[in-house]
């Protein structure tokens, strides 16, 4: 639960402290992260979706760049992060994806078949880190599901999704 929040209130810190420079949203970056997912979905792999949530490298550049925030602790905060992101985050993730994976196949879905229809998000996000919700809408068996991926973010040109993926 500890790095839960220490996770938010990085995040948040960052949404308000990053370049206030903004680019717009790269269309195939959208396209790689519904594709990316969908490969996941269909192969079940939570190492998968692992790689579409930020690194700790991802995070530790993050801190770099808001380190007058940190100040002298700018260090101990990466180490207390890499532990809490190794021994928390990743698990949640991981338990995330497998109850997605659980839940489908509870509704009759098989993975292996799905395709992709369509994804949105919920606004127009530039780059920055201002979560969103990011959905994509998958076919399987002739029917249509959507599963949304809430506190994704647009980060340095890439779509990174989160914990919080859920079927809807």
């Amino acid at each position: 639960m500890k790095s839960y929040f220490f996770f938010l209130i990085t995040m948040t810190l960052v949404s308000f402290t990053t370049n206030p420079s903004r680019k717009p949203v790269n269309a195939n970056a959208s396209q790689e992260l519904a594709t990316q997912l969908i490969k996941a979905l269909q192969s079940g792999s939570a190492n998968a979706y692992l790689l579409l949530i930020p690194s700790l490298a991802d995070f530790k550049k993050v801190m770099e760049e808001n380190s007058a925030f940190y100040g002298n602790n700018l260090i101990a905060a990466q180490q207390a992060f890499a532990r809490d992101y190794s021994a928390t985050l990743i698990p949640a993730v991981r338990n995330s994806f497998e109850g997605l994976i659980a839940e489908g196949k509870r509704r009759g879905i098989n993975w292996k078949q799905v395709s992709l229809v369509s994804w949105e998000t919920n606004n127009a996000i530039e780059q920055g880190l201002s979560p969103a919700i990011f959905v994509i809408a998958i076919e399987a068996q002739n029917k249509i599901y959507r599963i949304e991926i809430e506190k994704a973010f647009y980060w340095q040109g890439q779509w990174k999704a989160s914990q919080f993926i859920k079927l809807v």
